[in-house]
């Protein structure tokens, strides 16, 4: 997003609403958001395309070789979380309840599970959906430039300090690896500083909401 007030960030609000609908789909639920911030907070906002700093993320050896924390696996993610949307989507065409999320296990994940933990990340995904992951520790977009294809178990430990925001923050050398470093010593991989085109939410207009 472009255009953010400060205070957007650092302020938080309680929402209570209410729907007409008995069952919402994503769309559905997405245009009462719209509407809401629009009422509530005076939204007025257009999407541009702009350039931005970015990180590719390719491979650190020139063998291709994988760290450790890079192990392949045979299991189709993919396929996995398109069965959970479409069981999630008919539970609520029926008006019941969706699934509940796998539990999670450190010693025992389900497959295709991940977590965010305080030291890193841990669990079953692709090169992409790690890229995606790797973009709140960096700081910046991140793309897959590896050509790696499948599913992959990631465990990835670094250090994850925040500021008074709740934004990523590079950690202090004695604390522990970086995400970079832990990328590459780890993973097999590496962040290269770049530039990359990304759709842009530009901020016209936001107020601060007034009580109901």
């Amino acid at each position: 997003m472009s255009g953010l007030p400060a205070w957007a960030s650092r302020e938080f609000y309680d929402v209570h609403a209410t729907s007409s609908l008995s069952t919402a789909t994503i769309d559905d639920r997405a245009a009462m958001m719209r509407a809401m911030s629009a009422d509530r907070f005076r939204l007025i906002a257009h999407p541009e395309r702009r350039e931005v700093p970015s990180f590719d993320l390719t491979l650190a050896r020139s063998d291709g070789r994988l760290g450790p924390g890079l192990p392949p696996i045979d299991v189709d993610c993919d396929a996995v979380a398109a069965a959970r949307r479409a069981a999630v989507e008919a539970a609520q065409q029926n008006g019941a309840p969706p699934p509940p999320p796998p539990r999670f296990d450190p010693n025992v994940p389900p497959p295709c599970a991940i977590s965010a933990t305080p030291t890193g990340f841990k669990g079953d995904l692709t090169i992409d959906a790690l890229a995606s992951m790797l973009r709140g520790p960096s700081g910046r977009p991140v793309v897959n430039k590896t050509d790696l294809r499948g599913t992959y178990r990631l465990n990835l430990t670094f250090v994850r300090a925040l500021n008074p925001n709740g934004l990523d923050v590079a950690p202090s050398p004695d604390d522990g690896p970086s995400v970079f470093t832990a990328v590459r010593e780890q993973l097999g991989l590496k962040l290269d500083s770049s530039r990359t085109e990304r759709n842009v939410l530009v901020i016209d207009r936001l107020e601060r909401p007034t009580e109901n």
